[in-house]
C-alpha cells in the first residue's frame, strides 16, 4: 500500500473569505460544493469491540479529551493508539505522570500522542503570558515554578509525543499538531485566519495520518448552545485540498455532541469506523473514553494476524463478577457494589488517586448508588482527586443535574471549594450548565459568591464565556455589576471587555454597569476596549458613557414625548390663573400685584428654557388658527443657548 496519495502539482493554500466565520463558510461550502456530503463524505460504521483483525492489517485506537479520568477504563484491542489531546484538565506535572503510568499500563506496541487547549504547561508561551498578565486564572498551574513545567513534555516516556511534528510507525507516516482556533484563552489557542494556517502550512504532504485536537469545519463542530459552527475552515482546506492523507483523527467539541468512531475513505480494504472524503482521505474522531478502530493493510513482510492475539469476546459488559467496586460503581452496577460492601467494605475509604466511591457515583451519574453510598455512611462532602474537590463538584462539572438534586437533599455544602477555588455556582458557569445555575441559586446559592480570588460568578461568565448565557441568567438573579475582584479590581465589565465578550458587556450595560469603574491599574473599562482593539465595545461604552454624561437632560428628553400636552396644559394655567387673580375678591393691588409677579416669574422661567415660541406656536395654530407654526424643540432650543458661550461650530447658529 502507498504511503499516500500524490497531490497533482503544487497546492497553495491561502486565508479563507470565511475564515472569521464558519458557520457562514459551512452553510456556502454545503450548499455550492457540497463538500461535507457523499461522494466527498463516506459515512460508515463504527467497529464492534471484538472483530477480528483482518490478515496483514494494523488496528489502530483512536481516542480523546480524557481529562485524567482513565481509572476503571476498557481499552479494546489494537496495535497502535492514537491520542488527540487533552490528556490533562489543565497540564500539571501529576497530571501527565498520572496519564504516563496509565499509558505504560496498556498494551499497544505504539502509543502516539500530541496535546489538546488543556495541556496548559506544554505551551510555553501561554505560561510566560499567564504568569505575566493573569496568573490566578488558573491558580494551581500559575504557582508553578519554571523548572516544573520546561521539560514536562519529557515525563510521557510510554508515549511518542508529536507536536509539529512527525514520526513513522509500522510504515506509516503520522503528524501531529496540537493547535485550535482561540476559543477563552486556553492553551495552543491562535486567532482564526493567517495565525492558525501558517501551522498548518507545516503539515507535509504525503503524510498518512494527521492528528490534531480541533476538528476541521463541518465534522462534529456544532455547537447547539450557541447554534453555530467551530471548526477551523483552514485546517479543512489544508486536508482536503493540500495534504490529503488517508486519515484524520481529532478530538470532537465538548459543547457539541461527541462520536464514537472515526472517518475512512471509501477504497480502504477491511472496515473501519466513521466517514472519508472520496477516495482521498479520511477524518477520524474520538472524544473521552470513546474509541475509534481504523484497520490499514499493514508494511510488513510477515502477516501481523496472529491468532495468540485475537482478542476474545468483550463478555466484561456481561460478566460483573470479576469487576471491582470501583469499576461497578462507574458502570452502575448496583447488585456487584452491594455485594461487596455487605461483604465489608468501606465506603468511606479512598481509592489510590484519593477518589471516594462517592466521587465515582456522582461524576457517572448514578444516582441510585449515590443515595446506597450515602445510606451506607459516605462523607457527602469528602474532598478527593487531584483538585480536591467534593462529589458534589464532580456532579456539577459534568452537568448530573439529577445527581446535584440528590447531594443537595442529603445537605451537600454549597460553600465548600475545590483546590482552584471554585465553588459549585462557580463551576456551573464556567461549563455552562444553565438549569444547575438555576437550581443552585434556587437553593440559596449567594449568586455574588466569591472564589479563592473574589471572582464572582457573574465576572467569570463574563470573562470566560463567550456569548449571552450564563451572564444574562445571573443578571436576572440580581448579580452584583459592581463587584470587583481582590487582585486587579475588576468588575464584571472590565472582564468583559478584556475578553471581548459583547454579549455579556450588552446585558451587564443594561444592568447598570459603571464605564467609568477604574481598577487597580487605573483603567476603565473604555481604556481596555482601546488596548484590545475592539471596534464594537469602544462603539457601546463610549456611545452609554455620552448618554450617561448628558443625564442633567435625560428629564427634558422624557418630557419631550408630551410636549404637545405639556404646552396645552401650560397654556390652560396661565390663562386661569389670569382670570382667577383678577377676579379675586381681595381689594388688595398689593396681593395681586405679588401674584401677577410671581406668574411672571414662572412664565419667564419657561421662557428662558426655550419654550416660549412653542406656546406662541400653540396660540398661533390651536388657538386662532392664524399662521403656520414654526415647530422648535425645547430641548434642542436649552442645548444650543449652553453652546453659544463657546465657539459654535459650522453652520450651526445659537438662538
Amino acid at each position: 500500500m502507498a504511503h499516500g496519495i500524490p497531490s497533482q502539482g503544487k497546492v497553495t493554500i491561502s486565508v479563507d473569505e470565511y475564515s472569521s466565520n464558519p458557520t457562514q463558510a459551512f452553510t456556502h461550502y454545503n450548499i455550492n460544493q457540497s463538500r461535507f456530503q457523499p461522494p466527498h463524505v463516506h459515512m460508515v460504521d463504527p467497529t464492534p469491540y471484538d472483530t477480528p483483525k483482518p490478515a496483514g492489517h494494523t488496528r489502530f485506537v483512536c481516542v480523546s479529551d480524557t481529562h485524567s479520568r482513565t481509572d476503571g477504563v476498557q481499552m479494546p484491542y489494537g496495535d497502535v493508539l492514537l491520542h488527540t489531546g487533552d490528556l490533562t484538565e489543565l497540564g500539571l506535572p501529576s497530571e501527565v505522570k498520572k496519564f504516563n503510568d496509565w499509558l505504560g499500563s496498556l498494551p499497544y506496541e505504539f502509543k502516539i500522542v500530541i496535546a489538546g487547549n488543556h495541556e496548559l504547561t506544554f505551551d510555553k508561551e501561554f505560561m510566560s503570558e499567564l504568569v505575566k498578565q493573569d496568573y490566578y486564572r488558573f491558580p494551581s498551574v500559575s504557582k508553578l515554578k519554571p523548572e516544573d513545567f520546561d521539560n514536562v513534555q519529557s515525563l510521557l516516556s510510554n508515549c511518542l509525543y508529536l507536536q509539529d511534528s512527525e514520526v513513522t510507525v509500522k510504515g506509516f507516516r503520522i503528524y501531529g499538531a496540537p493547535w485550535t482556533p482561540w476559543f477563552n484563552g486556553w492553551g495552543f489557542n491562535l486567532p482564526r485566519g493567517q495565525s492558525l494556517l501558517d501551522k498548518w502550512n507545516l503539515i507535509p504532504e504525503g503524510i498518512d495520518i494527521l492528528m490534531t485536537h480541533g476538528p476541521p469545519l463541518g465534522f462534529r463542530d456544532w455547537v447547539p448552545k450557541e447554534l453555530q459552527r467551530v471548526g477551523c475552515v483552514e485546517l479543512l482546506n489544508t486536508v482536503q485540498r493540500r495534504v490529503r492523507p488517508k486519515l484524520h483523527v481529532f478530538g470532537g467539541i465538548h459543547e457539541g455532541d461527541a462520536f464514537i468512531g472515526g472517518y475512512q475513505p471509501c477504497r480502504h480494504h477491511g472496515r473501519g469506523c466513521g466517514h472519508g472524503h472520496g477516495d482521498r482521505h479520511g477524518h477520524g474522531n474520538g472524544h473521552g473514553i470513546r474509541h475509534g478502530f481504523r484497520e490499514h493493510p499493514g508494511h510488513m513482510d510477515e502477516p501481523t494476524n496472529d491468532p495468540t492475539q485475537q482478542p476474545k469476546s468483550l463478555s466484561f459488559i456481561d460478566d460483573q463478577s470479576n469487576w471491582d467496586i470501583v469499576q461497578a460503581t462507574q458502570y452502575g452496577a448496583l447488585e456487584r457494589c452491594k455485594a461487596l460492601v455487605e461483604a465489608g467494605y468501606d465506603v468511606r475509604q479512598p481509592d489510590k488517586e484519593n477518589v471516594s466511591l462517592l466521587h465515582w457515583a456522582a461524576i457517572n451519574n448514578r444516582v441510585d448508588l449515590v443515595k446506597y453510598y450515602i445510606s451506607k455512611g459516605a462523607i457527602i462532602d469528602q474532598l478527593g482527586g487531584d483538585l480536591n474537590s467534593t462529589p458534589l463538584h464532580w456532579a456539577v462539572r459534568q452537568g448530573h443535574l439529577s445527581t446535584v438534586v440528590v447531594l443537595l437533599k442529603y445537605r451537600a455544602d454549597l460553600a465548600l471549594v475545590d483546590g482552584e477555588g471554585f465553588s459549585s455556582i462557580h463551576l456551573a458557569v464556567l461549563f455552562q450548565h444553565m438549569p444547575i445555575i438555576a437550581y443552585l441559586l434556587a437553593k440559596g446559592q449567594d449568586v455574588d459568591m466569591p472564589d479563592l480570588n473574589g471572582q464572582t460568578p457573574l465576572m467569570l461568565a463574563a470573562q470566560k464565556i463567550i456569548g449571552p448565557e450564563p451572564a444574562h441568567i445571573l443578571l436576572k438573579f440580581n448579580a452584583s455589576v459592581s463587584a470587583v475582584d481582590k487582585v486587579h479590581k475588576n468588575t464584571p465589565l472590565h472582564w468583559a471587555v478584556m475578553s471581548g465578550n459583547d454579549n455579556a458587556a450588552h446585558f451587564l450595560l443594561e444592568a447598570g454597569a459603571d464605564v467609568d469603574a477604574q481598577n487597580a491599574k487605573g483603567e476603565t473599562p473604555l481604556h481596555l476596549a482601546h488596548q484590545v482593539r475592539n471596534p464594537l465595545l469602544i462603539h457601546m461604552l463610549t456611545q452609554v458613557k455620552h448618554e450617561r454624561s448628558n443625564a442633567n437632560m435625560m428629564f427634558f428628553r422624557r418630557l419631550q414625548r408630551y410636549k404637545f400636552h405639556l404646552v396645552l396644559l401650560f397654556c390652560i394655567c396661565v390663562l386661569w390663573a389670569v382670570g382667577f387673580i383678577a377676579d379675586m375678591n381681595s381689594e388688595s393691588w398689593l396681593l395681586k400685584g405679588t401674584l401677577f409677579a410671581c406668574m411672571y416669574a414662572v412664565i419667564h422661567l419657561v421662557t428662558s428654557l426655550g419654550c416660549f415660541k412653542n406656546i406662541v406656536n400653540f396660540f398661533q395654530l390651536r388657538c386662532f388658527g392664524l399662521f403656520k407654526p414654526n415647530i422648535v424643540d425645547w430641548t434642542q432650543q436649552y442645548n444650543i443657548s449652553v453652546l453659544s458661550q463657546q465657539p459654535v461650530p459650522g453652520d450651526l447658529q445659537a438662538v
